[in-house]
């Protein structure tokens, strides 16, 4: 699957490879193939609220880019880290929920309302600040 295929290419002694796979678009593309996957007939209102959470995580993205300012990116570059995190763990427990229900079930719906928690407070933080707010976050 090329979900697992593109992690390989990223390996790097550099810390901001995670930076560069979000602003580019690899944990997008990923996401969308996840989402392409077949849940069982019972997770279909799960991956609904799965797909909310990723359709945030790229909202956040856009707003990031639109900024066109390093500072105002690295400040949210954890944020779009931990977006990302979640959405791809929820699509994963997802699907190891459709394959195997009796060991995933239970773990996925408590992860997928954690995963809710966080990805609104991350979206959240990232949507509310703007370029000008920057000097308040700045060490005197």
């Amino acid at each position: 699957m090329a979900f697992f295929a593109a992690f390989s290419q990223f390996r790097s002694k550099s810390t901001v490879w995670p930076d560069r796979a979000i602003m580019n678009g690899t944990y997008s593309q990923m996401l969308e193939e996840l989402e392409a996957g077949e849940v069982a007939a019972e997770y279909e209102s799960l991956k609904a609220r799965a797909k909310a959470m990723d359709t945030k995580f790229n909202e956040a993205i856009e707003v990031v880019k639109a900024a066109n300012n390093n500072e105002f990116t690295d400040l949210c570059s954890r944020h779009l880290y931990e977006l990302a995190a979640n959405c791809v763990m929820s699509q994963l427990m997802l699907r190891d929920a459709t394959k195997s229900p009796e060991l995933f079930e239970k773990s996925m719906k408590v992860y997928l309302n954690l995963a809710e928690a966080e990805v609104a407070k991350h979206y959240n933080f990232v949507k509310s600040l703007d370029v000008d707010a920057m000097e308040s976050y700045k060490q005197a």
